[in-house]
């Protein structure tokens, strides 16, 4: 929902400054006669999957969509956000476990990828 008083300071810093009507979200830089744009924020969130851990109640977010390949570097700083125990068996390789989305590992001996996001 959109303050009248978020209006109104928008209104005030005359910066051209626009809302997203349906989350909210603010934007610069709009031309005064935009009309139902989309929100830069939605389409970010919209491609924007969540990796969750239940055993320690950890999630993060990764920007990706299904069937997209990741570096090894994405893949262990995701997992260290998951799981932070060194030595912990809670997950496998890409710190998931119970999650809707999870890294798949794609090569066939070495570990070395492709890293590939699969929906569980």
């Amino acid at each position: 929902m959109i303050s009248q008083a978020r209006i109104l300071a928008a209104v005030e810093a005359d910066d051209a400054r626009g809302f997203c009507k349906a989350c909210g979200a603010e934007a610069y830089n709009v031309e005064p006669d935009a009309r139902n744009y989309r929100c830069r924020r939605r389409i970010e969130m919209k491609n924007t999957i969540t990796l969750t851990n239940d055993f320690h109640r950890t999630k993060t977010h990764m920007r990706a969509v299904e069937g997209q390949e990741i570096s090894y570097q994405t893949l262990r700083r995701h997992a260290r956000e998951l799981c932070r125990v060194d030595g912990c068996q809670c997950s496998g390789l890409d710190g998931t476990r119970h999650s809707e989305y999870s890294i798949a590992d794609m090569s066939t001996y070495d570990r070395r990828g492709p890293y590939v996001v699969v929906k569980n």
